[in-house]
């Protein structure tokens, strides 16, 4: 199957979900709103992708290709591997069985100062383990390691790794950025503070580390090794970005959870509109009409946005200072699976984010 013919497959199987979910696109929309504004600081980064769900779709479909891919490969490894690791364990077995017989042998020939018969059960019990790790995990032809690296194709299965790794880099930075982007700031901010954190607290780090060297014939000593020099830069770069990681993950994570119930907001309200349009819509036609085209048409675009703020102030002090600053036991148990994945998109946003700067 070609790379084209899999995204095709993906397309496919997408656009069925999605005609199986029409139906309830507004119940979703409205339940998904009120989550991102009441309770979206614990779903931060599971509604930061889904605002990119669209624009990120070509990304996604290709991250999803290759994992397809990389499990397809792996399985192979496993169907084809699999007989030659159950031949290598009876081999295995068998010699292990063989061994304890030989070394009770050895031991009353032994007993019975027989040097000729213990000099060849040695020979015998040397010769059973070292054909018993040939077969079994050496690298030679026919032995079970060489088969299964023989199916691994370990190149193609690394190119594989490398597409994942880059997809899923690219949707953390269109999330984080559009994030951001959804508060007014066009800038990264974990790069931004990284830097800043670098700029101010690098160069005071380095001027104590040159007076523990005025000071320290050990220290000047270390130092001066060119090996222990390079490893001190580098655990020096790392503690400052590590620093910086951590502290503009708690500044973008109160981004980002303003962003998000600014988004939540906009689905509250769009499918809030869109249930009174189907329900009435003469006198929704009737009330845009005269919203747009009388004298309170000039107030419209600042009541709106004013009303979206309020709501917007309400949800983050719900959430943040209210009762949605917990999640009820009920809640967690019902979104457990999402809680999951919230925890493993913020896990693998922090590890393929780092180090920044």
């Amino acid at each position: 199957m070609t790379s084209r013919d899999a995204e095709a497959r993906v397309d496919a199987h997408a656009g069925r979900i999605c005609a199986h979910l029409q139906p309830y696109c507004s119940l979703l929309c409205l339940a998904g709103g009120a989550l991102a504004n009441f309770y979206g600081k614990h779903f931060v980064f599971s509604f930061l992708f889904a605002q990119i769900a669209q624009t990120g779709w070509p990304t996604v479909r290709r991250l999803v290709v290759e994992l397809q891919a990389a499990a397809r490969d792996l399985y192979a490894v496993w169907r084809e591997g699999m007989p030659h690791l159950r031949a290598a364990n009876e081999v295995a077995r068998d010699a292990v069985r063989r061994l304890s017989e030989l070394h009770e042998e050895l031991a009353r020939a032994q007993a019975r100062g027989n040097d000729v018969e213990a000099d060849v059960l040695e020979r015998e019990i040397m010769e059973l383990r070292h054909d018993a790790v040939q077969s079994t995990l050496a690298a030679g032809p026919g032995s079970a390691l060489a088969n299964i690296v023989e199916t691994l194709n370990p190149e193609r299965l690394g190119q594989r790794l490398s597409s994942v790794h880059g997809a899923l880099t690219e949707l953390i930075s269109m999330a984080t950025t559009h994030g951001a982007a959804k508060v007014g700031i066009h800038r990264n901010i974990g790069q931004q503070v990284t830097q800043a954190i670098n700029e101010s607290c690098g160069p005071p780090v380095r001027l104590g580390l040159q007076r523990l060297r005025d000071h320290s014939e050990w220290v000047e000593y270390v130092h001066a090794e060119p090996q222990c020099r390079r490893w001190l830069e580098l655990g020096l770069d790392a503690l400052l970005n590590s620093v910086g990681i951590g502290i503009a993950l708690h500044i973008e994570r109160a981004v980002f959870i303003v962003a998000n119930a600014l988004w939540g907001v906009e689905l509250l309200t769009g499918s809030a509109r869109l249930a009174l349009e189907s329900a009435a819509p003469e006198a929704m036609q009737r009330v845009a009409l005269h919203l747009h085209s009388g004298p309170a048409a000039r107030h419209v675009p600042r009541a709106w946005q004013s009303t979206k703020w309020l709501l917007v102030a309400a949800g983050l002090h719900y959430q943040l200072r209210g009762a949605g600053a917990g999640m009820p036991t009920v809640m967690r148990l019902v979104f457990f699976a999402p809680l999951l994945t919230e925890r493993w998109l913020r896990l693998t946003t922090l590890a393929l984010r780092g180090p920044l700067g």
